[in-house]
């Protein structure tokens, strides 16, 4: 049973992570990230991040998903793209609507330029929402990828979830 709140989850994937942001009538209200390391293989890993996903939604009454499209580099992943389609199979079977989105888009209209860097679009999220900012200043690469995966998806929600 859904809720009549619009609820959208927006979630960025790679291979080992998942960042995911949740708003209600546009308005952030839960986000986080996944290290998706711990799964051995991709049965596993697309188990693990449907279960992430399932409770996400159960929990917060999700009633559409925001999915970030694959780069191309990404595109040439089986892997992600098996997992990209699972989700959608995932939404359905569940009564969510779902829409891809593209990060690159999403940069370019929070920045408002044509080339928008992913720093420049963290910094400016954390503007809006004052939460992010302990994680624009990532101190390792492996934060930078991380935390990316989480701004990536905070940035679906603002531009597309309007």
């Amino acid at each position: 049973m859904h809720h009549s709140q619009p609820c959208i989850l927006s979630l960025s994937l790679s291979r080992n992570r998942l960042g995911f942001a949740i708003f209600r009538y546009g308005t952030l209200i839960y986000y986080g990230g996944k290290s998706l390391r711990r799964y051995g293989n991709e049965a596993e890993r697309r188990h693990g991040v449907k279960l992430i996903i399932l409770k996400l939604v159960e929990r917060h009454h999700v009633t559409a998903l925001l999915l970030s499209q694959l780069n191309k580099q990404q595109l040439h992943s089986l892997e992600l793209r098996r997992i990209h389609r699972y989700l959608d199979r995932v939404a359905l079977s569940d009564s969510l609507s779902i829409q891809h989105f593209d990060p690159v888009y999403a940069r370019s209209l929070i920045c408002n330029t044509k080339r928008p860097t992913k720093a420049a679009t963290a910094q400016i999220l954390a503007t809006q929402f004052p939460d992010l900012n302990r994680y624009v200043q990532a101190k390792t690469d492996w934060e930078r990828r991380y935390y990316g995966n989480v701004f990536t998806a905070v940035a679906g929600g603002v531009a597309y979830g309007r």
